[in-house]
């Protein structure tokens, strides 16, 4: 709209010496209001700065488990009855309310407020749960997996993580490890490269978080 606009401002202050027309009023008029109801872009400066991960969903949704003498994070599952319980301690956390994809990653285990955790090996799982600026990415739901080997930024928008998958016998550990970048795209998280589709077989029928 800048482009129609400065023309007819250089046409009226040639014509100073006498009036400007109506119709030329009624144009000029149109166009500054047209441009300024025009959609503005998102912000490229982050809208809170100071939050920490602690004000996110992540927490404020969890409940305190006190356990031997600590206190745990306890995150709802899609697994009736059970919480994913974690120490804030060995959270691993990369959290950055400035950036338009940030990670942390927690190392828990399943069981529930009463008892605190299952204490079974096959309850042991890191999650990593992404953020969006200061907002928790639940959509998809953060998913538990064995163990996250590694993670790394690949850009502002893109996180590579190394995830390692007990395929078999929980004795075993790891024994399958699946390379995926976690991207934000169009508007939501998705996943990419060769990995991608193993990942998300197996995402899909592993506990998720639902904070």
């Amino acid at each position: 709209m800048t482009k129609i606009a400065l023309p007819l401002l250089a046409a009226l202050s040639l014509g100073a010496c006498t009036s400007p027309g109506p119709d030329e009023v009624t144009v000029l008029t149109t166009v500054t209001e047209t441009a300024a109801a025009a959609p503005q872009s998102e912000p490229e400066e982050c809208a809170n700065p100071d939050a920490r991960i602690e004000d996110t969903a992540l927490f404020t949704s969890s409940q305190t488990v006190p356990f031997h003498g600590t206190d745990l994070i306890g995150v709802p599952t899609d697994f009736s009855g059970f919480l994913f319980l974690f120490s804030p301690d060995n959270m691993r956390n990369n959290f950055d309310p400035c950036l338009p994809l940030s990670w942390a990653v927690l190392h828990g285990s399943n069981g529930d407020a009463e008892r605190g955790p299952a204490g079974t090996g096959s309850s042991i799982a890191d999650v990593v749960v992404f953020f969006h600026y200061d907002e928790l990415i639940t959509d998809p739901a953060p998913s538990e997996i064995r163990s996250i080997e590694d993670v790394t930024r690949l850009g502002d928008t893109t996180v590579q993580v190394i995830h390692g998958h007990a395929g078999r016998s929980t004795a075993e550990g790891v024994t399958e490890i699946y390379v995926v970048d976690h991207a934000w795209r169009d508007g939501r998280l998705v996943t990419e490269g060769p990995d991608a589709a193993r990942y998300e077989a197996v995402a899909a029928e592993t506990v998720n978080l639902t904070p």
